[in-house]
């Protein structure tokens, strides 16, 4: 299967333990590059998709597969080394570490993955200063705004170079104007890398910046540009 696709999915379906069916038949291709955003009912699984996408649940049927490898059969260690070579998450709660500075909380995913300190740190300064805080490597987390947070949570999320980024309603806890230059800095950061995200959201002005608007419903996925 060509890695030119950081994610396929193949016929998803997943069924909750009491036996309700969340949804059924979801099949996606993501190209290098591309923008994805993902809207839908609460409750239909968004979220739940992200997580099956990235090997953190398990599908009833169909297939994930990530930068060319399937994830059916693998280990739990297996998978935590694709998700650490090829996956980046950005989050609505942000979750940095409170307890490090922010170059420590941005090097730290690129530590994990193998990359020497000094690397690491490199790296991490580098994409705080395309996110606007190269001035801020010291500070603490309980010094930033919520915009600032989820700036320093996408410089963590590329910082060990991803092709995939899985974006879960990363405005949620913005204001209308801090959304705008989180996700312009988002779209123009994943771009600038090549890499390819998925951005579940509710936000409709959010999900416009998309190269691939979708509907997710219980029977499968619509697309809304075509």
């Amino acid at each position: 299967m060509s890695s030119q696709y950081p994610l396929i999915l193949k016929s998803i379906s997943k069924t909750l333990p009491n036996g309700r069916e969340l949804f059924a038949d979801i099949s996606l291709s993501l190209s290098s590059g591309e923008f994805v955003s993902i809207q839908g009912e609460s409750g239909i699984g968004k979220s739940t998709l992200l997580n099956l996408a990235a090997g953190l649940d398990t599908s009833s049927k169909g297939e994930v597969i990530v930068a060319g490898q399937s994830l059916a059969g693998l280990s739990e260690t297996e998978l935590t080394g694709v998700r650490g070579r090829n996956i980046g998450f950005v989050f609505q709660a942000f979750h940095v570490l409170p307890f490090l500075n922010l170059i420590q909380n941005v090097s730290l995913p690129a530590i994990l993955t193998g990359n020497t300190r000094d690397l690491a740190l490199h790296k991490a300064a580098d994409l705080l200063n395309k996110v606007g805080l190269g001035d801020r490597t010291q500070s603490l987390v309980s010094e930033l705004s919520g915009g600032e947070l989820q700036r320093v949570a996408i410089a963590r999320a590329l910082v060990h170079s991803p092709t995939l980024i899985l974006a879960d309603e990363p405005t949620g806890n913005l204001d209308p104007s801090t959304s705008s230059e989180v996700m312009e800095l988002l779209t123009n950061t994943v771009k600038s890398t090549d890499a390819a995200m998925i951005l579940v959201t509710h936000s409709a002005i959010d999900a416009a910046s998309a190269d691939r608007r979708l509907i997710m419903t219980a029977t499968g996925m619509r697309d809304l540009d075509g």
